[in-house]
């Protein structure tokens, strides 16, 4: 196999953090998106779901799983143990920010109490840790996974209609986005990103 490939429908909800992470990392790999699984690919599932990612030396499931294999595959992770581990707690939060969007946006209560409590909590939590980290990053000394996963919350909320960072109530985070959206692999990804996206 000639370059990773990796698979999920044509969304970015639980695939795009590996698109980000792997054109962060500067590795080229075959981009396949999927109106239905087919029977010869779910035949290669192993829970018969998608995402699926392999290469010259895995076949894998489970975002969570995809994530730390091509993070750490390629030096993207953190420097050490401990980077890595909150690193890895970092973009585990992430999904207690986006999935809750679609449990409670057909409920207007709910979803109201989504937006004006889960959204706000993590911010504060995430602009909170950037601080205690020095300002710049999530952990260690450059940035990592963890900081490309808190942008693609943040720009999915965004992207979902849910939610535009405020500048002024958090400057660290919005320093952040800024700094990984300029990162110049991610900004020609980002011009050329499909917005056709349906979730």
């Amino acid at each position: 196999m000639s370059q990773p490939t990796f698979y999920y429908f044509n969304g970015r909800g639980k695939g795009e953090v590996v698109r980000l992470l792997l054109t962060f990392a500067g590795v080229s790999f075959k981009d396949v998106r999927v109106e239905n699984i087919d029977d010869a690919l779910r035949a290669r599932l192993p829970f018969g779901q998608i995402p699926f990612f392999e290469d010259n030396e895995i076949e894998l499931a489970q975002s969570g799983s995809i994530i730390r294999y091509v993070a750490q595959k390629y030096k993207i992770a953190g420097d050490n143990n401990v980077d890595i581990a909150h690193g890895d707690a970092i973009i585990e939060s992430i999904w207690d920010v986006l999935t809750p969007y679609w449990q409670t946006k057909d409920n207007e209560e709910k979803f109201n109490k989504y937006k004006t409590e889960t959204i706000p909590k993590f911010l504060t939590r995430w602009e909170e840790l950037l601080l205690k980290n020095g300002g710049k990053q999530f952990v260690g000394k450059s940035l990592t996974s963890a900081d490309i996963a808190v942008f693609h919350a943040i720009d999915h909320l965004n992207f979902l209609k849910v939610y535009q960072l405020e500048t002024t109530k958090y400057p660290t985070l919005s320093a952040l986005y800024t700094t990984v959206s300029e990162v110049p692999a991610l900004k020609t990804y980002l011009a050329a990103r499909a917005t056709d996206s349906k979730f």
